[in-house]
């Protein structure tokens, strides 16, 4: 049986931006065919560990269901870093930083609130080349709190979603 996966994002329903990028990861990574989920907009850092919204979420799936949430360090004597981890270990989510946030880890530098759309679209518009460029190293990081422009990403998502098979080259 497929994995039930929910993606908590800090982005909201009308932007979207967290998802493009995170979607981008799976597409170019691994076997999309070897999971199921959906992306969950929570709307803001505030709001990734508001449990009625998880619950409503999880009650519209059948079956087993893997919570992943996705937050920004922004920085890292934020005290909602330690609120949103400790949620994550009492409901026994996944947590996913993106350190300092989801733009330095894929664009390295900061992009403004008003041009966070057009930049998640361009990137994901080209992901093949961008991700190819960017490389997974920086997406498989143990300790993103501790670097910038890092993330586990790729830790994460590869306890529930399968690689895709890499193709074997003829000679």
């Amino acid at each position: 049986m497929r994995p039930y996966l929910l993606f908590v994002v800090e982005a909201n329903s009308v932007s979207r931006t967290d998802w493009m990028y995170i979607e981008s990861v799976i597409r170019f990574y691994y076997d999309t065919q070897s999971y199921n989920g959906r992306p969950v907009f929570a709307g803001s850092k505030s709001r990734l560990i508001d449990e009625k919204k998880i619950k409503s979420e999880i009650k519209k799936t059948n079956g087993p269901v893997q919570v992943i949430i996705f937050a920004d360090v922004d920085n890292v004597n934020d005290l909602l870093n330690s609120k949103i981890e400790k949620f994550c270990e009492e409901k026994g989510y996944e947590l996913v930083w993106m350190n300092i946030d989801i733009e330095h880890v894929f664009l390295e530098k900061e992009i403004h609130r008003k041009n966070k759309k057009k930049e998640a679209t361009a990137f994901q518009t080209k992901k093949d080349k961008n991700l190819a460029n960017l490389g997974s190293d920086r997406l498989m990081e143990m300790s993103p709190k501790k670097k910038q422009g890092s993330s586990n990403i790729m830790l994460v998502l590869d306890k529930y979603i399968n690689r895709k098979k890499k193709p074997i080259k003829k000679k």
